[in-house]
């Protein structure tokens, strides 16, 4: 990389008008200390490795993305157990990837 900043924009309408279709499997993104809810817009910082490999894989095919709460923000590698048994479903709209690797979004429930 070149030391420059990627930067990524959905040009999305989020309006409400327009519903979605949710497929019936999506990649999910385990979220430490934070909770997204539906139609709510947050930023994230992703910096796991197997995190921002899923976010760009998922904007390279324009993928929906399922996050889910860890319940102990500790856990490095969470399986199913470790998740919180309700999530949402997020669309990515906005992304920078900083030269340490790691990315900043803004998405929305």
């Amino acid at each position: 990389m070149s030391g420059q900043n990627e930067r990524y924009d959905s040009g999305s309408d989020t309006s409400a008008e327009h519903p979605i279709s949710i497929p019936s499997e999506v990649p999910i993104l385990p979220l430490r200390d934070t909770v997204l809810f539906p139609n709510s817009f947050i930023p994230l910082a992703v910096a796991r490795e197997s995190s921002v490999r899923l976010i760009e894989e998922a904007i390279a095919s324009d993928a929906l993305v399922g996050v889910f709460t860890q319940r102990e923000a500790a856990t490095e590698k969470p399986a199913q157990d470790d998740l919180y048994p309700i999530g949402t479903v997020t669309r990515i709209h906005k992304m920078l990837k900083l030269p340490d690797g790691s990315l900043r979004l803004i998405v929305q429930g």
